[in-house]
């Protein structure tokens, strides 16, 4: 009974299957694509049609290559004008970082030297510069209110600038050695010579008042006296550069090199009040001749 089933069973699922894959075939043969031949008119078509088709494809791809190649430009560009900006910014921050250390070196060194002199300091910065025939004036950012007074002592770490002459609330202008109206008691610092130096309408200054007698040569360096209220003892002011001999002149006459280089100052320091001892020592050994 069970064989009868299992093969009545076996034997439908043969015929199915055969069924299956006759009506696969015919359909596969009934619908499968003949080619045709083409007709004079579709050979013309296709004639005419298929360069004009070509050409289109070939524009089209030049256009997008053109489109590609242009952006690929605008990015580049881009990119180049991001990069020059970056790089200029970087070179602004390195130049602002070397002056930086430029500035923080000079005023290191003004702060060093003025940690000597037994003067009250204020710093300035320069802030204008009057170089004409006659005077030779500069003005610095800070006045009375930072504590500034007339004829105040003004120097830098390579030595004397001048005096302030005009003191405003926040500024303040200074006749520098350089003038020709500013007189400044000298020693020769090898003989202890004395002399007067005063500006001429140049960058440099004449010593007066030295005789023939006395032993001068070039390179020697002049320092404050110190006989004055104005100028402390004792501050490098400059460095003879030519010496001239006269036989009716009493006196030599000498020029000399500012110790300070004008044209590149930046910052001064304005000794604004003496020590009590000071004051005593400069007042016992004054003299009205050498006070500007």
């Amino acid at each position: 009974m069970f064989s009868l089933k299992f093969y009545r069973e076996s034997r439908t699922r043969i015929v199915s299957n055969t069924v299956v894959m006759l009506l696969a075939l015919i359909g596969f043969v009934r619908f499968q694509f003949e080619p045709e031949q083409p007709t004079i008119f579709a050979n013309l078509v296709v004639e005419i049609y298929a360069p004009l088709q070509k050409g289109m494809t070939r524009i089209k791809g030049a256009v997008f290559n053109f489109y590609d190649h242009y952006l690929n430009i605008v990015n580049t560009s881009k990119n180049n004008d991001f990069l020059q900006k970056r790089i200029a910014d970087l070179t602004s921050e390195v130049f602002e970082l070397s002056s930086l250390k430029q500035e923080n070196l000079r005023l290191k060194s003004l702060l060093a030297f003025g940690e000597k002199i037994p003067y009250k300091k204020v710093l300035g910065q320069i802030i204008g510069w009057d170089a004409s025939a006659e005077n030779k004036i500069l003005r610095i950012d800070k006045g009375s209110l930072d504590g500034i007074q007339i004829k105040s002592a003004v120097i830098t770490a390579d030595g004397l600038v001048g005096y302030t002459y005009k003191v405003y609330q926040n500024y303040t202008d200074i006749l520098t050695i350089i003038d020709n109206n500013n007189k400044v008691d000298v020693v020769i610092d090898r003989t202890r010579t004395h002399g007067i130096i005063e500006g001429t309408s140049h960058m440099f200054c004449r010593m007066k008042y030295v005789p023939k007698s006395e032993e001068v040569f070039i390179g020697d360096v002049l320092v404050t006296a110190g006989l004055s209220l104005i100028y402390p003892k004792g501050i490098k002011v400059g460095q003879i550069v030519n010496i001239k001999l006269s036989a009716e002149d009493l006196t030599q006459e000498i020029t000399v090199k500012p110790s300070v280089d004008f044209t590149k100052l930046e910052e001064v320091v304005v000794l604004t009040a003496p020590a009590e001892s000071e004051i005593s020592a400069l007042e016992s050994t004054a003299m009205p001749i050498a006070s500007p």
